[in-house]
């Protein structure tokens, strides 16, 4: 009789980052591995964004780069400044986010903002962009502040 919670990392990882944050409303969080794909999760008005099926940041699905694209992307050094400069890119042109979190290894916050500007070339147009090194944190933390929400409802 007990109760689990069964949710997507990045999902759990932005909840804990806007309980951290609770002045920003609107948030997109990138998790890039090294060796995988990335995944996408959204706070908005203070409000985690999951869709009709759970479909929302789930970035192999993109009909414009392919999963083995994706792949492709990973396996070289500027590969990944190259993805997640059009992932961030699209989280801009559709939630145009206060904050922007990016989860990855040894990432370069100045090179991968000169990336973005190949995409959206006005500066003052670019959300903050926020770099954590640390996603096990902050998807423990979203899962005590679930958790917390959860126990409240019984």
């Amino acid at each position: 009789n007990k109760q689990v919670i069964i949710e997507n990392d990045v999902n759990t990882a932005v909840i804990g980052y806007y309980n951290q944050h609770k002045d920003i409303s609107n948030i997109g969080f990138v998790y890039q591995p090294m060796d995988d794909l990335a995944g996408l999760a959204f706070i908005v008005n203070g409000v985690l964004l999951s869709g009709q099926h759970g479909l929302v940041g789930e970035m192999p699905f993109l009909p414009f780069m392919k999963q083995q694209e994706q792949y492709e992307y990973l396996k070289t050094s500027t590969g990944i400044y190259q993805i997640l400069s059009q992932m961030i890119t699209l989280m801009m042109i559709m939630n145009d986010p206060q904050h922007i979190v990016v989860c990855c290894q040894d990432i370069n916050h100045d090179l991968l903002y000169q990336n973005i500007l190949k995409y959206i070339p006005y500066e003052n147009l670019i959300s903050e962009i926020i770099i954590v090194d640390n996603i096990e944190s902050l998807i423990f933390q979203g899962l005590l502040l679930m958790s917390k929400e959860r126990l409240t409802k019984i």
